[in-house]
Formats: C-alpha cells, sequence, structure tokens
C-alpha cells in the first residue's frame, strides 16, 4: 500500500478562504454551499471527525465550522485535532436557538465563535471572514518569527533592495 503524504501547503495562497463543514446532516451542507457560491470561497464538507481530520492533513483549512455533537466525537475533538496543525484553522460552533444555553461553554472552552442554525447569509458571511481574518493575522506572525536573523545583521532573512 502506497503511503500518503499530506500536499505541499505553501502552494495555497492565503487570499482564498477555505472553510470546512463538520457536520452530519446534508441539509446544513447544502445550506452552506448556496451561501459559498455567492463567494469566490472555497468550501470542504465533512461529515465526521475522522474524514475531517484526513481533510486537515491534506488542506489548509483556515475555519472550521463544526456541529456541537458529531457521530464521532464533538467541537471539543475537532478543537484538539486541528490544534496540532502549525497554521490551526479557527473553530466555529453551529447551535440552535434552543441551546443557548451552551454558548459560554463552547466559547470560554476555546471555539473562535459561534454560528446560529438555521444559517443566515449575512451572519455566515462575518463569521467566515473575520475567522480567516484572525486566523491569517495569527499564521503570518507565526511566519515572520521563523526567519532566521542573525545577532548584529537587522537585514538578515530579508532582500535589501
Amino acid at each position: 500500500m502506497p503511503s500518503v503524504h499530506p500536499i505541499d501547503l505553501t502552494l495555497q495562497p492565503d487570499r482564498i478562504v477555505t472553510a470546512m463543514l463538520i457536520n452530519p446532516a446534508e441539509e446544513d451542507h447544502s445550506a452552506l454551499r448556496r451561501i459559498f457560491a455567492r463567494t469566490k470561497w472555497e468550501l470542504f464538507s465533512s461529515y465526521s471527525c475522522e474524514e475531517a481530520c484526513r481533510v486537515l492533513h491534506t488542506r489548509r483549512i483556515s475555519v472550521l465550522v463544526t456541529e456541537k455533537d458529531l457521530p464521532d466525537g464533538d467541537w471539543r475533538s475537532m478543537l484538539a485535532a486541528s490544534a496540532r496543525y502549525p497554521a490551526a484553522p479557527k473553530v466555529v460552533v453551529t447551535y440552535r436557538f434552543s441551546e443557548v444555553h451552551l454558548l459560554r461553554d463552547i466559547i470560554e472552552g476555546g471555539a473562535y465563535d459561534i454560528l446560529a442554525k438555521p444559517f443566515r447569509d449575512v451572519e455566515v458571511t462575518r463569521v467566515i471572514s473575520f475567522g480567516w481574518q484572525q486566523w491569517l493575522r495569527e499564521r503570518r506572525a507565526a511566519d515572520s518569527r521563523k526567519i532566521p536573523r542573525a545577532v548584529g545583521t537587522p537585514h538578515a532573512g530579508r532582500a535589501i533592495a
């Protein structure tokens, strides 16, 4: 059996918003696909934690939109799994209005944001956009810390015009 290697993540430009929905309900996938169709964003679909982890291994995802409870885990499982990647995606947890009592636990538990269902175009766009912007700032800051600089040479690691 051939070994599987992750793709070269440097080939994916940062200017493309990439999100993944992790949810067992097809109607939620359809709703997000409809919203994403009006953008130039890329949406990946997963129906379980295991499937989502396979996608995370091969694609640079900036925002995970996950159902609170999944067939093989929950949003905390996805938060922990995504933290293992160098450019950890922002985790957004979906909820129904009847579950508002859980929102504080979700945010205090480390999720980036929450998203109410049924999905509303404006709210999805806002949450995904802000999540992507935050992910991009963190990624660029992490990348800038990796640039080697020799002591006493302020321009080491940078091109000088």
